[in-house]
Formats: structure tokens, C-alpha cells, sequence
């Protein structure tokens, strides 16, 4: 998926396939991907609908706000992983 394309869902998940940690995730049919994210390891997928079709820089950025309000995802591990995300997207740091 490219960074320009549009999801409906973003979320989180732990681990998989060589990845530590949490981290956000993106799609477009959260059954479907949640089936392959479980598929590769990963544990602990958390989804959180879009209020529209948003690309993923946008979506981390909505996320970043969302889970300042939203106690089950205000935890220290959840926030690396948005900081990463939105370093990775919204910074355009691409390593």
C-alpha cells in the first residue's frame, strides 16, 4: 500500500514478523487485514474506523489527536508507535 492511498480503518498491532513493539497500522477492509496481520504474528490488533477515507499521513495525524482522548490507547507504547508513524509519514523520513 502506498502512503498515498486511502483507508478507512488505523490501528495498532504487537509484534509479527520481524517487528518489536507496537505498531500503527493501516487498511481498507479490517477483517482481511487483521486476518493477515494474526497470519505473520502479530498479536493485540486494535482497529479504529476513520470518520472518512483518509491517506495514511492524515490518518496517523487524526490517530495522534484520537488517542489523547481516548484512554485505552493513551499508554506510553501506543504513543512511540504514533511518534514513529507520524516521523515516518507526516516528517517524511522514509527509513
Amino acid at each position: 500500500m502506498r502512503n498515498t492511498d486511502m483507508v478507512k480503518y488505523v490501528g495498532f498491532s504487537n509484534g509479527g514478523k520481524g517487528t518489536t513493539g507496537y505498531k500503527v497500522r493501516f487498511a481498507v477492509d479490517s477483517v482481511r487485514r487483521t486476518k493477515v496481520l494474526a497470519g505473520i504474528g502479530c498479536t493485540d490488533i486494535t482497529w479504529f474506523e476513520l470518520p472518512k477515507d483518509m491517506t495514511k499521513a492524515d490518518a496517523v495525524q487524526y490517530l495522534q489527536t484520537f488517542a489523547k482522548a481516548t484512554p485505552s490507547i493513551s499508554g506510553q507504547v501506543y504513543q512511540d508507535a504514533i511518534s514513529k508513524a507520524v516521523s515516518r509519514l507526516v516528517s517524511g523520513d522514509n527509513s
